[in-house]
């Protein structure tokens, strides 16, 4: 029983719950600038506050298909977001992707927060090296969790700087998955055991009820 409940676990955390992590679309070669009033023209995603740049082929991305942002785009920085399907008291392993736009202010820190359901889960750095550029962007992964409160979760990426001067050059962003984490083994057998107990104390009840009623 137990392994049977912890292989249906597996399937169901292997369900991708991001729409269009790797931000595709139908934009023309180069880096669009989307801001508030264009908010939802990147397929499953909102931009919420001032803008991004989102490049088709301006940098290289992560997972190799020429898409990807940057998250200080249009001389603002930018936060976007997506909600997605939760369960409350689940945990969930975000993990994506970051580099950062090499163009200027290269000794400038460029920053991620991330926020789940209204409630900061993590933030990175990346540092830039000599050996960025746009054809070799170096890209990194990070992760990190959280536990759902509701039925939908909103995932919140905000891109920041250490330096106000650095208006448009930001860190970068690709490859975005979230999915749900599988109980370990001795977790489904301690609810098992947690169910059987519950059960045997109804039976039980039952019994006392029958007998006294006769």
């Amino acid at each position: 029983v137990v392994a049977a409940l912890t292989t249906a676990g597996a399937a169901d955390a292997a369900t991708e719950l991001v729409v269009n992590g790797g931000f595709t679309g139908s934009i023309g070669k180069g880096a669009t600038i989307v801001s508030t009033d264009s908010a939802t023209q990147i397929a499953g995603w909102t931009v919420l506050t001032n803008y991004v740049d989102w490049s088709n082929g301006a940098w290289q991305s992560s997972d190799g298909d020429d898409y990807s942002l940057d998250l200080i785009g249009g001389f603002r920085r930018g936060v976007i977001a997506q909600t997605i399907a939760t369960q409350a008291g689940r945990t969930y392993n975000l993990t994506f992707d970051i580099s950062g736009n090499p163009d200027m202010y290269r000794e400038a820190g460029r920053f991620i927060t991330v926020s789940a359901g209204g409630a900061e889960i993590g933030a990175t750095q990346y540092v830039l090296s000599s050996a960025n550029t746009r054809q070799n962007m170096l890209w990194t992964s990070r992760s990190m969790s959280f536990v759902a409160t509701g039925a939908f979760t909103q995932i919140v990426f905000a891109g920041t700087s250490d330096n106000p001067a650095n208006c448009c050059w930001g860190a970068t962003l690709d490859n975005v998955s979230v999915m749900a984490a599988v109980p370990e083994p001795a977790t489904w057998a301690m609810m098992i055991v947690g169910f059987g107990a519950a059960g045997s104390m109804i039976r039980t009840a039952r019994r006392r009820n029958a007998f006294a009623a006769a």
